[in-house]
C-alpha cells in the first residue's frame, strides 16, 4: 500500500507494537506493508521495495540480522534506509545491527513514537531530496572549534564521531528552496559520511 509520503515496511513480531506504529504512520500519510516474522519480511522487501524498513532484529524463523544482511547484498534492495527498532539494547546489539547494514538503531522504551517518526521523516526526505536537489557537507572538527558553535548555536549533542565507524560526522545541508531575490533556504542534518546514519 503506497502512501503519498513514501511507504514503510515494518517488521514487527508484537501485535501491540503493529498496531501502534501502523496507525501512526498511515495517519501521518505514509503507506505500510507489515510482516511479523523474518520469512515474510525477506519477501515483502524484495517484492514491494519500500522506501524504508522499520525492523525488530529478534523474529520468529529468520533473525533480523540475516535479513538485514540480505538486503544489503540484494542490488535492488541495498539501498533501501533501515532502522533497527528493538528490544535488544546492549552495545554489542547495536554494534553488530549497524556493522551488519543497519542505517539506525533505536532501542525499544527510549525514544516515543514522535522522536521514531521523525527518524522515518528523515531518512525519507533525505532519499527523496539526493533525486531532486543537491546537497552540502560541512565537517564538524572538534579540534578546529566547530562543533562547540555548533552546539552552542543550535544544541546538538557532544559525540560528533559515528559510533559505528568512528568517523567524524559531517553537517550536511540540503536546499529545500529557492525564494526569489531572497537567496535559498536549507535544511540541515548531522550524518555520518562513511555509513549515511542520521543523528
Amino acid at each position: 500500500m503506497e502512501g503519498e509520503k513514501g511507504t514503510v515496511l515494518l517488521i514487527e513480531d508484537s501485535a501491540q507494537y503493529q498496531r501502534i506504529y501502523g496507525s501512526l504512520f498511515k495517519t501521518e500519510g505514509y503507506g505500510l506493508l507489515r510482516a511479523m516474522d523474518g520469512e515474510i519480511a525477506m519477501y515483502m522487501a524484495k517484492k514491494k521495495k519500500p522506501d524504508i524498513i522499520l525492523m525488530e532484529i529478534v523474529l520468529p524463523k529468520k533473525h533480523g540480522l540475516d535479513i538485514i544482511r540480505e538486503i544489503r547484498a540484494d542490488a535492488e534492495t541495498k539501498e533501501i534506509p533501515i532502522i533497527v527498532f528493538s528490544v535488544s539494547g546492549k552495545a554489542e546489539d547495536i554494534e553488530r545491527g549497524l556493522r551488519a547494514g543497519a542505517n539506525d538503531y533505536l532501542v525499544k522504551g527510549y525514544q516515543t513514537p514522535k522522536e521514531v517518526l521523525d527518524k522515518i521523516r528523515a531518512y525519507i526526505g533525505r532519499k527523496a531530496s539526493e533525486l531532486k536537489v543537491n546537497a552540502y557537507q560541512l565537517m564538524v572538527y572538534e579540534r578546529k572549534g566547530d562543533a562547540a558553535h555548533l552546539q552552542r548555536d543550535i544544541g546538538l549533542p557532544t559525540l560528533y564521531r559515528c559510533p559505528a565507524c568512528g568517523v567524524e560526522l559531517a553537517f550536511e545541508l540540503e536546499m529545500e528552496v529557492q525564494k526569489e531575490g531572497k537567496g535559498h533556504i536549507f535544511k540541515g542534518v548531522l550524518m555520518c559520511p562513511s555509513c549515511k546514519r542520521i543523528f
